[in-house]
């Protein structure tokens, strides 16, 4: 994890607890009908998922986040549901839909019966991919 310097960064000192940020952020999901809104913490990861019903089947998406000291999660909390908002602003724009603002957060059965997002997919083969392998648009 970067070094942050947290005093320097919007939302310091907050008073805002991190269940009404997530009361916050679960009104805006309901919103665009997602349901089944989870916040998990572990060790120094967060992750929020949440279901999109669509044509009968549920698609779950999961955002996963670095989580800093106690005594900073409630200003990261604010930050996270600033950011999430602007993405559900641009999908109330008609700029983009959930399914296309949150697909590398879709949740995806693997063949070994994991899961795995997108996004981690994805990451894990860019990762590994050397730069002779890729084809720039200037070539």
């Amino acid at each position: 994890m970067i070094n942050i310097n947290y005093w320097k960064l919007p939302y310091y000192n907050t008073q805002v607890p991190i269940y009404r940020t997530q009361d916050k952020l679960k009104i805006f999901l309901q919103k665009f009908n997602l349901t089944g809104t989870r916040f998990t913490e572990y060790k120094n990861v967060g992750i929020i998922e949440f279901i999109l019903l669509k044509d009968g089947k549920e698609l779950m998406f999961r955002f996963k986040y670095d989580l800093p000291e106690e005594r900073y999660r409630p200003q990261i909390y604010r930050g996270l549901f600033h950011y999430l908002k602007n993405r559900f602003i641009a999908i109330e724009f008609g700029i983009t839909s959930v399914e296309k603002e949150f697909l590398q957060e879709l949740v995806l059965k693997l063949p070994d019966g994991t899961d795995s997002t997108i996004k981690e997919i994805m990451q894990d083969k860019i990762m590994n991919l050397e730069y002779k392998d890729l084809n720039l648009l200037e070539e």
